[in-house]
């Protein structure tokens, strides 16, 4: 099968030790890894997306660990890699959201061992399993850090973002990475929480907690906080929703 996907209606997928079975593709074998590697698609406009992989065990009982990958740019050479890990108790649907950054993307998968893989999805966007209407249940966990409802991403060609009309009531979680030359990243931060019942956090001018009226971007805005709109200012060093 490694050498005829495209005879499979999947032109331009490639991979190794790939067998046809019924309703399922193979991966591996007992004595060997596998790997596929799909064809090559235009990033959507969004740059988000987000895979739904069905796998199962090929013996019961086994924990298949793996890899999920996209990689993107236009050639091997100048390719940049996101990965995830997975794991395979069962037969069922994983779901991985990645960002993608450049003209076109592909997906790599690299199980440990030997499994089935008998369906694969990309959508455009962010979707939950909700959303999609997928059990999870009878697979193992995806790495994929969303726990929440919606993920957006922000640019900002600045060293600070300021966000209106957020949502008090609401838990957020964030990571940062900075955006270099030629489309080049650095690693991703570790993920952050964020939350308005915390209070506050002490903010430092030349070493000393600053004083007066600042809003986010760090504008003095004087010295009172008397008749401020609703917003989010450091007052006195201190972070204050108001």
């Amino acid at each position: 099968l490694s050498s005829k996907l495209a005879n499979y209606g999947l032109p331009g997928w490639s991979g190794s030790k790939l067998f046809a079975t019924p309703n399922k593709m193979r991966i591996g074998t007992s004595t060997a890894t596998g790997n596929v590697k799909t064809a090559t698609w235009a990033v959507p406009q969004s740059t988000e997306i987000t895979i739904v992989m069905g796998a199962d065990v090929v013996k019961s009982g086994d924990v298949v660990k793996g890899i999920i990958r996209v990689a993107y740019g236009n050639s091997g050479e100048q390719a940049t890699f996101e990965s995830q890990n997975f794991e395979v108790r069962g037969d069922g649907k994983l779901i991985f959201h990645f960002q993608v950054f450049k003209d076109l993307f592909w997906i790599d998968i690299m199980p440990e061992k030997q499994m089935y893989l008998n369906y694969l999805a990309i959508y455009d966007g962010t979707w939950t399993a909700e959303q999609l209407n997928i059990s999870t249940q009878n697979a193992a966990r995806s790495n994929s850090p969303r726990k929440v409802t919606a993920v957006k991403t922000y640019l900002t060609d600045t060293n600070s973002y300021t966000f209106n009309d957020v949502n008090t009531n609401s838990r957020f979680v964030y990571r940062v990475r900075a955006l270099g030359e030629e489309n080049t990243f650095s690693d991703w931060s570790e993920e952050k929480t964020f939350s308005f019942s915390t209070g506050v956090s002490t903010v430092l001018v030349n070493g000393q907690p600053a004083g007066g009226v600042y809003d986010l971007q760090g504008r003095r805005l004087g010295n009172s906080s008397e008749n401020l709109p609703k917003g989010i200012y450091i007052i006195n060093g201190k972070k204050v929703v108001r």
